[in-house]
């Protein structure tokens, strides 16, 4: 027998396999028995499929990702700190930048102060200036990433809870670059003296 019919002799016994296991509804998912979200259920009492976790169930996200979603204080107002353990440095804000450019920037610009060409062509309502924005505490930027605010929409899924803070830290540097260099101090005004020349040819 040569390779050709061999091949097809044993494609046509996988085909075969697979259309017998079609007439089982076991082992079709799409028809399989379950129960449909919202959907009524004989099997307990109140009639709801949908259960309610057990008091203490820790989220698959992990309780990192649980002890970072702390961002507001027990009275509802947005907290102006990071949650505690969380490592805000140089490479921190970076990240945050990175993820600003990315998902951010294209509505409120790349210097944050709502200047695209998207921004100020949407119909209802241009995008806000963030830097603008310098009485806001970083858990409201970290808010509205997470669940979206007037128009905008949540973009919790495309931003990872950490990021959510990485880019709220960024924003809090955008909005601190603005300040006038008459109101910062001796040392930090010595921090901006221009560096010296790159050498020729250094990109």
């Amino acid at each position: 027998m040569s390779r050709a019919r061999a091949s097809a002799a044993l494609a046509a016994v996988v085909l075969c396999g697979c259309e017998s296991t079609r007439e089982d509804p076991l082992m079709r998912m799409g028809v399989q028995p379950k129960y449909l979200a919202y959907q009524a259920s004989p099997y307990w009492v109140d009639g709801r499929s949908s259960r309610t976790p057990p008091v203490g169930t820790v989220s698959r996200a992990g309780r990192d990702t649980l002890r970072l979603m702390d961002w507001k204080a027990e009275d509802g107002t947005f907290k102006d700190a990071f949650p505690a353990g969380l490592q805000v440095d140089e490479a921190f804000v970076r990240r945050g930048k990175r993820r600003f450019e990315v998902v951010c920037a294209t509505c409120h610009g790349v210097k944050g102060d709502g200047k695209s060409i998207v921004g100020e062509n949407m119909a209802l309502h241009p995008a806000p200036s963030l830097v603008a924005l310098t009485q806001r505490p970083l858990g409201y930027f970290f808010e509205v990433t997470t669940n979206g605010h007037g128009l905008m929409p949540s973009f919790a899924a495309e931003v990872p809870v950490e990021e959510r803070w990485a880019v709220a830290a960024y924003v809090r540097a955008l909005q601190l670059s603005r300040v006038p260099l008459a109101a910062l101090t001796p040392d930090e005004r010595r921090k901006l003296e221009v560096q010296p020349a790159q050498k020729e040819g250094t990109p």
